[in-house]
């Protein structure tokens, strides 16, 4: 298992200039990789492109944390609390398979943040889905009954749950994925959950070109949404 930091590694890109910016995104990548892939892939590319008041921080926020059970607090402590401490108040957290799960994680624990970008979520195990199913779909189904679920993917559905029937403001959930992906199933099942306008499918699979062609797609129709303008604020 990958060596767990604190505090946990992070790749910045600021808007820079003399007017800093109010939104903050934090981008988490695979279970197997890196947040220079973020960079390497064109993600922080098509932010810039579009010239949205937008910073970036990519994560390392490796297996490692999820399985020692320490990313939310590391999420927590090392970026969150200390960006909102620096003034910023539009937080959105971009996630691919388990770095998706790990936002939902973070959020289910502490909130906070306005929106979630979800790229082929990792949604648990076939048994955890499984179960799901039996009960008669997320909304019907009764945590309380759960006898297979690890205690993560308890939590996971529980928040998605709760989150689907009383459908809140916020966060904003907005689920990509390609049509081929091997956990498309999944995703198909929590999209029907969710308001059509926040759920992106392409053709494609679990691998990089179709998450770069879903992000490229994410930006094109939320830009504004993730990105509002702001004036002049607090932090350098």
């Amino acid at each position: 298992m990958k060596a767990v930091t604190v505090p946990m590694r992070t790749i910045t890109d600021s808007v820079g200039g003399p007017a800093t910016c109010q939104n903050l995104l934090v981008m988490m990548p695979g279970a197997l990789d890196q947040p220079d892939d973020f960079f390497s892939e064109g993600f922080v590319r098509a932010v810039r492109t579009r010239n949205l008041a937008l910073d970036i921080v990519a994560l390392d926020s490796h297996l490692g944390y999820v399985q020692s059970g320490l990313l939310a607090r590391r999420l927590d402590e090392d970026i969150i609390a200390p960006a909102k401490r620096r003034g910023y108040n539009g937080i959105w957290l971009a996630g691919i398979s388990m770095g998706a799960l790990g936002a939902m994680l973070y959020t289910a624990k502490h909130g906070g943040i306005e929106g979630i970008i979800a790229l082929a979520p990792y949604l648990g195990t076939r048994q955890a889905l499984a179960e799901i199913d039996r009960g008669g779909g997320l909304a019907q189904w009764d945590p309380s009954t759960s006898e297979t679920m690890l205690a993560w993917e308890l939590s996971l559905h529980h928040w998605l749950k709760a989150y689907v029937v009383d459908m809140p403001l916020r966060p904003n959930l907005i689920l990509t994925y390609g049509k081929q992906d091997r956990f498309a199933k999944a995703h198909a099942a929590l999209a029907a959950h969710l308001m059509p306008d926040k759920v992106i499918v392409i053709a494609g699979g679990h691998d990089w070109p179709t998450w770069a062609a879903l992000w490229e797609e994410t930006l094109n129709r939320f830009a504004s949404v993730i990105a509002p303008p702001n004036s002049e604020q607090k932090h350098a």
